[in-house]
């Protein structure tokens, strides 16, 4: 919670893409164990998922041209997210049938990826892989989703901070409030985010207020 807080200052700074894509890989180490990232823009226009940052190793190289990392918004597992804007956590992502295999695969990877939604529509994504079976759990899951709401917001949705200000406007800050606002889309992506505690969410906008 203290790195996703923390996160959402930073971007708030922010207004190039790929500055803004780089501080969420850099935030993300702390987050998961993982081998590669990638953090995507989806133009909802040209239906492409545009690479924004990559971090790790693509078919040997430690810097692939981010050209090559393009999918079509409904191709792979990256694509399916993009499409229906839901978190997909797999152990052994090659033997899902929406996966589009890239070059030989020697041993299970495990792939996690989760949406930025704003209204319904997805803005961006991320994408975190390991080697090895079942190396994200559920806890990864809702951490990284929520890491993805916050940084729609302070990247890609400014208007949810305007609303939560028109919400509560002339009283005191509802915590309650502000948390609805800013997992409301990370709740749609995965549903296990309405499991976190009372406790974790105020201390959660705690943070992001005084960050």
């Amino acid at each position: 919670l203290t790195s996703i807080a923390e996160l959402t200052g930073r971007l708030n700074q922010l207004k190039d893409h790929q500055a803004i894509a780089a501080a969420i890989v850099a935030e993300a180490k702390r987050l998961t164990e993982h081998d590669t990232i990638r953090v995507y823009r989806v133009d909802q226009a040209t239906a492409m998922c545009e690479p924004l940052a990559f971090e790790g190793t693509f078919l040997g190289d430690t810097n692939p041209p981010l050209e090559s990392l393009r999918i079509p918004v409904g191709t792979g597992l990256t694509g399916w997210v993009a499409e229906h804007g839901r978190t997909v956590r797999l152990g052994d992502a090659a033997r899902d049938p929406r996966s589009l295999i890239v070059g030989n695969i020697d041993q299970p990877e495990s792939m996690l990826i989760v949406p930025m939604l704003h209204q319904g529509v997805v803005r961006g994504l991320i994408v975190v892989t390991a080697l090895g079976r079942d190396r994200f759990d559920a806890d990864d899951e809702v951490t990284l989703t929520i890491f993805a709401a916050a940084s729609l917001l302070a990247v890609a949705a400014p208007g949810a901070w305007f609303e939560f200000f028109r919400f509560n406007s002339g009283r005191v800050a509802d915590f309650d409030s502000l948390w609805y606002i800013a997992c409301r889309h990370a709740a749609w992506a995965c549903p296990s985010v309405r499991a976190i505690n009372t406790t974790s969410a105020v201390a959660f906008v705690a943070l992001s207020v005084l960050v």
